[in-house]
């Protein structure tokens, strides 16, 4: 497992580079299943960002002009109807779904039931999985809260996660305490990145 990140979070991130180099690829800008789903897909700013920062902008222009057709039309024909209409509003504010998040969304249960897989059957992951940092708060509620996860799985997740976040914790009090004057001349020992560890237990990796 990755140190000091949440494991699950790490695959997600994989997966996500996978499914962005592919919707940059030539294959899938000529795909009509793509092109359906541009219809029905944005992207969010997180992975609008990412897929800026590829630097294939030709392909990402391609795409971003075709959602711009797609744009236009919608306001053009929806012109003058009633904004309450709660569908309306959700077509004309752009409130779609991001393509990258639904895919990769929908490949993290194999990954769920992967791990919880290996830690019945295979002991080496079972002492790795033990000694690891734990998972970010989001997959651990998944991973807890699965119809597949044993008894002794679940206890031995729960007591990592609160060491893991009890621990975490002790180096964000000390870290707050430094700022005291009597405790101007203690090391920072552990506690410098006590802020950013934090942060990754609630919303994943930074």
């Amino acid at each position: 497992m990755i140190d000091g990140k949440c494991p699950l979070c790490y695959i997600k991130d994989q997966i996500e580079e996978q499914i962005i180099s592919k919707v940059l690829s030539n294959d899938m800008l000529i795909s009509d299943d793509f092109v359906e789903d541009l219809k029905k897909y944005g992207f969010c700013k997180e992975h609008l960002k990412r897929l800026l920062n590829k630097n294939d902008r030709l392909s990402l222009g391609i795409i971003l002009n075709f959602q711009f057709n797609i744009e236009i039309e919608n306001i053009e024909k929806n012109n003058g109807l009633n904004f309450r209409d709660k569908i309306l509003k959700k077509e004309l504010n752009n409130d779609k779904e991001c393509y990258i998040c639904k895919y990769s969304e929908d490949l993290m249960p194999i990954y769920l039931n992967n791990i919880i897989k290996m830690y019945e059957e295979k002991p080496d992951f079972r002492s790795l999985f033990d000694e690891s940092d734990g998972f970010c708060i989001n997959h651990y509620n998944q991973l807890i809260n699965h119809n597949r996860i044993k008894k002794d799985m679940k206890k031995s997740l729960k007591e990592l996660e609160i060491k893991v976040l009890k621990n975490i914790q002790s180096d964000l009090k000390y870290y707050l305490e430094k700022f005291e004057f009597k405790n101007r001349d203690l090391p920072w020992l552990n506690s410098k990145d006590s802020i950013e560890r934090t942060i990754n237990k609630f919303i994943g990796d930074i």
